[in-house]
């Protein structure tokens, strides 16, 4: 999403309709990425950043994710639906090194497209 803001994102847009917005430019780089695959590239570049805690693309990502929320928050009030919380996979960022740590250590791990990830194709 970082990625596509970047590239086609309208500012004004966002202001005044933010989820139109964010699924416009969503929708452009996946119907983008097909004819350009390297999109793909660029947008796992920005979740690393992300991950590396680039304040830049951090505030970025705090913005359309608080800009969300506003929005479901008031779709959850419609429908009498509430949370205790709305921590997300980022919330988790600083407690990785402890779980990839031991599946290193269980040999778990394996490279793919650059990441270390584990493959579950036996769960599929």
């Amino acid at each position: 999403l970082i990625s596509a803001y970047k590239r086609w994102g309208n500012e004004e847009a966002l202001e005044k309709n933010a989820i139109d917005e964010l699924l416009r430019i969503y929708v452009k780089f996946h119907d983008e990425a097909e004819k350009e695959p390297s999109l793909e590239d660029e947008g796992r570049a920005y979740f690393k950043a992300l991950e590396d805690g680039d304040k830049e693309v951090e505030a970025l990502w705090k913005r359309f994710r608080d800009l969300s929320l506003k929005e479901f928050e008031r779709i959850y009030k419609i429908f009498n639906v509430k949370f205790d919380s709305y921590a997300g996979e980022a919330f988790y960022n600083d407690k990785m090194d402890v779980v990839v740590n031991e599946l290193r250590e269980k040999g778990l791990l394996v490279e793919s497209n650059g990441a270390q990830v584990v493959m579950l194709d036996e769960y599929n």
